[in-house]
């Protein structure tokens, strides 16, 4: 049966991850509602034959010595400009909850290894197991707190590394009903989330991304990326404007009749992760 403490943390991980997820539901609810009246503006517009932008913009600070106004830039841009920077910061937003959600992730896995350890103190670094002392028989709740006061806790991939030492986590890893590599796609989350924290979410290129990704893994053939793995990696990757971009946004499914289905890339990789984290909790 499992633990009360991985129970506990499991319950911690989905209230937070829930609450990211409404502020994920938010920003699409207000950043529709913005393109609509944008695109309702530019067609009244065009039926006016007005040809500029609907809104001129000064900016500006205060320096240091007076605090006198000082003008460093002004703008005036088109319907069209401003319905993709509103694109843009649509994606942006979506960049920063990821990267929020996995960082809640890291807290899960965390508490996960240290539940492993009352099982299997084994899953543990051995250095970190002589600086602890006596640890035989300790229950789940002493190992969490050990975890918790580690001065320098594992790194997230490491951690899972040593969970999937569990019985059964590796192969469900690979074959499970998402049909999905798990151990590639947290990988591809944990790399996508330095992204967007360290690079504002831009990657030098598609190819160079998804082999960085596999690389860590030992999942290159040759050297070079498996097609099937760069392929699923780069669909997360924009093209055109959005070019090397982190690309998290909903895009349209083919469709014949009146209605249009959206798929909802962020929400299947936070799904992805809540699914992992239900499955170390019913083990741990």
């Amino acid at each position: 049966m499992p633990s009360r403490e991985i129970q506990a943390a499991y319950a911690e991980f989905t209230a937070a991850a829930a609450m990211v997820a409404h502020e994920q539901g938010l920003v699409h609810r207000l950043i529709r509602r913005e393109a609509d009246f944008l695109r309702e503006q530019q067609t009244q517009a065009a039926a006016m034959h007005f040809s500029g932008g609907p809104v001129h913009q000064s900016m500006v600070f205060r320096e240091m010595r007076q605090r006198r106004p000082i003008f460093y830039a002004s703008s005036e841009p088109s319907y069209d400009e401003l319905i993709f920077s509103l694109t843009v910061s649509h994606n942006r937003q979506y960049q920063w909850l990821l990267a929020e959600a996995f960082e809640l992730f890291e807290t899960f896995v965390l508490d996960a290894m240290a539940c492993a350890g009352a099982k299997d103190p084994s899953v543990w670094d051995q250095q970190d197991l002589r600086r602890m002392g006596a640890y035989a028989g300790q229950d789940a709740a002493w190992w969490v707190a050990q975890a918790r006061a580690l001065k320098h806790p594992p790194p997230t991939a490491v951690a899972l590394n040593r969970l999937r030492q569990l019985p059964g986590v590796r192969q469900l890893e690979e074959n499970n009903a998402h049909q999905v590599d798990f151990r590639l796609v947290l990988q591809m989350i944990e790399r996508m989330r330095h992204v967007i924290v360290h690079n504002r979410g831009q990657v030098n290129s598609k190819d160079e991304f998804a082999t960085g990704v596999l690389r860590d893994l030992g999942m290159l053939s040759g050297g070079r990326p498996r097609p099937e793995d760069a392929a699923f990696i780069g669909q997360f990757v924009g093209n055109g404007k959005l070019k090397n971009t982190i690309l998290l946004l909903e895009y349209p499914l083919a469709s014949e009749g009146p209605g249009t289905t959206y798929i909802d890339v962020w929400d299947h990789l936070l799904g992805w992760m809540l699914s992992y984290a239900h499955m170390l909790s019913e083990r741990l």
